[in-house]
């Protein structure tokens, strides 16, 4: 997903039938068997699993490469979370780590941190990432600048980890997703706007996210508390929290939004018989269109991964009758 802070991803609410505001393509994408983020470069389509990276062409979708392996030296992951293409190449990052290529996937360097940060967005020579702290016995994340070398710099943000010692927990947290585009910074202020930041930290601009907030209905409680109890990745989670779950009374303005090719998508938790509400928006936050997105789930809030790019949405969606991976693409 370019997703971005990301701090989370693929956290959305309902599964429902494929719909689009125009006729999607759909292509087998044979190489591919659990993918986890998917992106889009000049021409090139990367889709990441846990520890490899498949890499094709567009817009014909012809396999080129798959590189990465398992393990914790030079060119390995344990666990990739993100692939961005750059002007010089490929980055990859994983949780305190960013690996850099060329775009023939030569490994150029590699560069570690303490941080747990998930993904690094690229701004001039360094990065915007995410820092864990304590103070007074409470659990915050700080979003902050990381020079070259991924030593953290200046502090832009702060929120509450909705995971706090002996206290209830918010099972639907909003948390400040960002994206940088152009040496220019965009953050989910967690307050329905973009907040946008220069280089240097100073705050330029926000921007109003106008859209109608979607309540958080009961049967979505029961149905969401069902599926953590039985899901097997999650029912740990759910045996150790389940008397300390809380939900909010309407569901977060911003769902996940990232900036592309001059322009700002935002999408929302609003939705129709066609999908999810996209707004795009110019750098300044001028609305130049509305669109509806048709993101599949395979549970409910978790989507499959999906990322926009040029005024179109990319998804890779299961065909469980076939056993494989296909690449739904639709004009927005």
């Amino acid at each position: 997903m370019k997703s971005r802070i990301v701090i989370t991803l693929s956290f959305v609410f309902m599964f429902f039938a494929r719909g689009s505001v125009a006729t999607p393509s759909e292509t087998v994408l044979h190489e591919v068997n659990a993918p986890m983020t998917i992106s889009v470069g000049n021409n090139r389509l990367y889709v990441s699993e846990r520890t490899i990276i498949h890499v094709y062409s567009l817009p014909d979708i012809h396999f080129i490469k798959s590189f990465g392996s398992k393990g914790v030296g030079p060119g390995e992951f344990r666990y990739i979370t993100d692939v961005t293409e750059t002007p010089s190449g490929i980055k990859v990052c994983e949780y305190g780590k960013i690996c850099f290529s060329d775009l023939n996937f030569k490994l150029i360097r590699e560069t570690r941190t303490a941080s747990l940060c998930s993904y690094f967005a690229s701004i001039g020579e360094g990065f915007i990432g995410t820092t864990d702290i304590a103070v007074n016995k409470e659990r915050f994340t700080t979003i902050n600048f990381f020079d070259s070398t991924l030593k953290t710099g200046k502090e832009i943000f702060r929120f509450k980890s909705p995971v706090q010692p002996g206290k209830d927990m918010n099972i639907i947290p909003e948390y400040p997703g960002y994206d940088t585009f152009n040496d220019t910074v965009f953050l989910n202020g967690m307050d329905g706007r973009i907040w946008v930041f220069d280089r240097n930290g100073n705050i330029l601009r926000k921007i109003n996210i106008n859209t109608s907030r979607v309540k958080i209905t009961d049967t979505f409680k029961k149905e969401y508390l069902e599926t953590l109890k039985n899901d097997r990745k999650k029912r740990n989670f759910y045996s150790v929290f389940k008397d300390k779950i809380t939900f909010p009374d309407y569901f977060p303005t911003i769902y996940f939004f990232l900036v592309t090719g001059n322009k700002i998508y935002v999408i929302t938790y609003l939705q129709n018989s066609k999908g999810y509400e996209c707004q795009v928006l110019n750098l300044e936050g001028k609305i130049l269109k509305k669109a509806y997105l048709p993101i599949q789930f395979k549970k409910i809030r978790d989507s499959y991964p999906y990322t926009i790019k040029e005024n179109k949405f990319y998804q890779l969606v299961e065909d469980v009758e076939n056993e494989n991976f296909v690449l739904h693409i639709s004009d927005i």
